[in-house]
């Protein structure tokens, strides 16, 4: 336990700044505390090897998975964790352009847990996505397999629980009506009711 405290304390205070201007400001003196904030693009809190464990910037930095740098799909700002090698495995962030923010835990190469929401008046969501782990020979860029979703998509509550084709088999929520839904999918697609 000591020797974690002491290596918090340690990256705590060795942390490199990856920004190009670094501004200090104090609060005004009439303020109740006299409060510093700083003014940073990112900062990187490492650990004694170096290796950058805990990042938070705006925007985030480009993600590492098995050794190698990517470039994210979208830009986010926010918090981001890396393994002992450097390479991601989760992080909290919000995206431009939008009212998303998302909340992710990262196998090897895909996320395993997301929860996120998206404030929009059009098609506001929120909810959790659990993933299964690829196989390495199915892994393709860009392709998760998500299992199960617990959502609220434009006000309407739902979990589903899909199939390795990424199909919905199980659906259990309400309507717009909020009359309750139970529902099987074969493989056909033909859907059956388990409340008639």
């Amino acid at each position: 336990m000591l020797f974690r405290v002491s290596l918090i304390i340690t990256v705590f205070l060795c942390f490199p700044v990856y920004a190009e201007n670094l501004d200090w400001q104090e609060a005004p003196e009439d303020s109740i505390a006299a409060i510093q904030t700083v003014n940073a693009n990112g900062i990187a809190f490492v650990d004694t090897n170096g290796v950058a464990r805990v990042s938070i910037g705006a925007y985030s930095p480009q993600p590492v998975v098995n050794g190698k740098r990517y470039k994210r799909d979208v830009q986010i700002s926010g918090l981001t964790f890396q393994d002992y090698q450097g390479n991601e495995t989760g992080g909290i962030g919000v995206m431009d352009g939008t009212r998303q923010s998302v909340l992710a835990f990262d196998y090897t190469n895909r996320e395993a847990l997301v929860m996120w929401t998206v404030d929009d008046s059009l098609n506001p969501s929120t909810g959790i996505m659990l993933n299964e782990r690829l196989k390495p020979e199915e892994d393709i860029p860009g392709r998760s397999r998500q299992r199960i979703a617990l959502q609220v998509e434009k006000d309407i509550p739902s979990l589903v629980f899909l199939g390795r084709d990424g199909t919905p088999r199980i659906k259990i929520g309400l309507d717009s009506l909020d009359n309750p839904i139970i529902e099987v999918i074969g493989k056909d697609g033909k859907k059956r009711s388990l409340l008639e």
